[in-house]
């Protein structure tokens, strides 16, 4: 606007010298022409040097608040990302602490490299950085265990479980054993399982540490995700049979509908427990594991390290009460049904009408579930009113199965299940148990199979027929006996080099 009105009042101006030039031009016509072509010249370039001036400026002051603006918005990038840096400092501090040191060391110096650090910022990652130990150098093993079992010690659910079923059963055979906690490296921090910890103080079960070196017999390791990354600061262990129990399959599903989620890559394992131990035999906890090794991932691995035996998981059958028949409160017009898993989405049906179908609410039926109830939530919109759903801290699981009249066990249809703990706990107290087909593999007659929309007639002729349902209560228990039995377990680790008892 500035430069629009100074153009102006230079045009007036010329026009004024011009009229004055014609006057004169009535005395002295040629020199008043020169004197006009002059002004008017001389003027024009005045205005068009002031108008360059002026866009010069213009373009000047663009460019420095486009600058500023630049400035401000990089100084702020540059605290949020030293924000995010310590909180990354302090992530692979807590690596360091549990042992993985060159995964941290490559977070640490990325940052301490990184332009956009403070000073302060690349202190912080050099200082941890100099925490790091150096790598140790074990000495020659002299002493002996029998079995040395290695795996993540601080999850929930069955792979604890089977831990400490397996630990108490060594230990009170008079097997010498020892643990090493292996966590995953996103929940390094979590503390050991009270289950765990209880059985190590109760049979003064050895807890390896970084500079152990020692010997066994069987050197068992357990959930296979725990190997993906491999702490850096492991004992030395030389054993003369060397076992990985899979208790989980590669990936979550394996279809289309329900996705092809990785939970552990099947080459690094192998890559990583070779290096650190050396070749070892791949034990499937059941056959839906075995299929899924064989079928999706054969061209992963050698194939013939997997073994044609099954790890099962063990149970103490002789610490549950056994019933005959019914239970003492048994009431026909109304059973109650019951299932107990963690409360993930994997362990539901995923669509509200087999959840309805599966475990059907309203008179003659409840139903109770332990283990949370978010899912089923989720999927139905509410829980239904004759629902009773407790979390895993209130009840123990024989407390629980105890009070149930029939077990109803359906998950994710796309879902791979390793094994199938909680229904061998529910025949393990005589409670029947009924199951999608898939499981008839595993579980053979032990179970009563149908689809979604069959579970209540099944449900029904169990309560209305004491004859059914004791058959089904006897299938269970001899499952159990012949194969999950401790007695059972113990001759798997003879098999494969235990040698005490």
């Amino acid at each position: 606007m500035r430069l629009s009105r100074k153009l102006l009042l230079a045009e007036t101006a010329l026009i004024a010298i011009a009229v004055i030039i014609a006057f004169m031009a009535v005395w002295s016509p040629v020199n008043a022409v020169v004197g006009a072509a002059v002004v008017l010249a001389a003027g024009t370039a005045g205005c068009l040097f002031r108008a360059g001036r002026l866009k010069t400026r213009h373009r000047l002051e663009k460019l420095w608040h486009v600058a500023s603006r630049r400035h401000i918005r990089e100084a702020g990038k540059r605290k949020t990302l030293n924000g995010k840096y310590l909180e990354k400092i302090a992530v692979a501090e807590t690596w360091v602490e549990h042992g993985f040191h060159s995964l941290a060391e490559k977070r640490l110096k990325a940052i301490e490299e990184s332009e956009w650090s403070f000073e302060e910022t690349r202190r912080s990652a050099a200082s941890v950085i100099a925490s790091i130990p150096d790598p140790r150098d074990h000495a020659e093993p002299e002493e002996r265990f029998d079995v040395v079992v290695v795996s993540n010690f601080n999850l929930p659910g069955g792979t604890t479980e089977s831990n400490r079923q397996e630990l108490s059963l060594l230990a009170e055979n008079g097997a010498k054993v020892a643990v090493v906690h292996h966590p995953l490296v996103q929940h390094c921090d979590r503390p050991l399982n009270p289950k765990i910890e209880q059985v190590i103080d109760q049979y003064g079960i050895r807890r390896l540490g970084p500079d152990d070196s020692v010997k066994a017999d069987i050197l068992l390791m357990r959930f296979p995700p725990f190997a993906t990354t491999l702490r850096d600061d492991l004992p030395r262990i030389d054993a003369e049979n060397r076992a990985l129990v899979v208790n989980q399959t590669p990936m979550t599903y394996y279809s289309s509908v329900g996705g092809r989620k990785k939970q552990w890559d099947v080459q690094n394992v192998v890559e990583n427990l070779d290096a650190w131990a050396g070749p070892q035999t791949w034990f499937p906890v059941g056959p839906q594991v075995a299929e899924a090794l064989a079928e999706h991932h054969a061209d992963e691995f050698d194939l013939g390290r997997v073994s044609a035996d099954h790890w099962y998981p063990s149970f103490d059958i002789a610490a549950v009460e056994r019933r005959s028949g019914y239970r003492d409160a048994f009431d026909p017009d109304d059973v109650v049904i019951g299932r107990h898993s963690r409360d993930h989405s994997s362990k539901w049906p995923e669509l509200a009408k087999h959840i309805h179908e599966c475990y059907p609410s309203g008179e003659g039926h409840t139903v109770r579930v332990l283990g949370g109830g978010s899912t089923p939530e989720r999927i139905l919109g509410r829980i239904p009113v004759s629902w009773q759903v407790l979390p895993f801290t209130s009840d123990p699981v024989e407390s629980f199965l105890a009070g149930l009249d029939v077990y109803v066990y359906f998950l994710h249809s796309q879902y791979v299940e390793a094994f199938g703990r909680a229904p061998v706990e529910a025949m393990n107290s005589g409670v029947p148990v009924i199951l999608p087909p898939k499981f008839r593999t595993l579980f053979g007659e032990a179970a009563l199979y149908c689809s979604p929309s069959e579970v209540r007639s099944t449900v029904d002729a169990l309560s209305s027929d004491e004859g059914l349902y004791r058959r089904q209560q006897d299938a269970g228990y001899r499952l159990v006996d012949d194969l999950f039995s401790h007695d059972v377990q113990w001759k798997r680790f003879e098999k494969l080099g235990l040698k005490t008892r």
